[in-house]
């Protein structure tokens, strides 16, 4: 092998090097500015409605809507529960969820959810993370039937996370539902 040969391999390596840094960079750039934030005040049902995106695949003849993630009421100043409404719907079928996201400084463990009138929410484990040293994080989705969303667009009602370290009491504003379920009606 001759020094030119050498030169170009080093050289080479180099550059690939570069091109994979570069690359990292950008993902973690794109990758943190692409979380999502949420809404302390629950705005009016017009303007959740404008919110709402709904994404429509031809090929799968389905479609996904999302409401933008809000503070639920009933947070405490140890746990806060956020939640958004998501919707997967195709030709024959309409899978509807509430997204919840607690977050704390402690692990609550949550195992189940009942509404406030004791009855049991079927419910979907989905992530329990560490943010950082001193906040947590646990994702869960209630799984909900449109006679449970039409339920939830008529008035507030409060909900009951169970874990095997805390009790989290949290609240679902109807004007949320409301806005969502009327835009799932224009979509199925």
């Amino acid at each position: 092998m001759d020094y030119r040969t050498m030169d170009r391999n080093i050289y080479h390596k180099e550059f690939r090097v570069k091109i994979m840094l570069l690359m990292l960079f950008v993902f973690i750039i794109t990758g943190c500015s692409t979380v999502r934030t949420y809404s302390t005040n629950v705005p009016s049902e017009e303007e959740i409605a404008e919110s709402i995106t709904y994404n429509f695949n031809e090929i799968k003849k389905g479609g996904h809507l999302r409401t933008e993630a809000y503070l639920s009421e009933g947070f405490s100043s140890v746990r806060r529960i956020t939640y958004f409404y998501r919707a997967k719907h195709d030709s024959d079928k309409v899978d509807i969820q509430l997204y919840a996201r607690m977050g704390g400084s402690k692990w609550c463990l949550i195992e189940q959810v009942y509404d406030e009138f004791d009855e049991k929410i079927n419910i979907t484990l989905i992530e329990k993370k560490s943010i950082s040293r001193n906040f947590v994080s646990e994702d869960f989705a209630l799984n909900l039937s449109m006679k449970d969303l039409e339920k939830l667009s008529q008035q507030d009602i409060s909900f009951k996370a169970l874990g095997i370290s805390c009790t989290m009491a949290f609240t679902i504003d109807k004007r949320v539902s409301n806005a969502f379920i009327n835009r799932l009606y224009k979509h199925i």
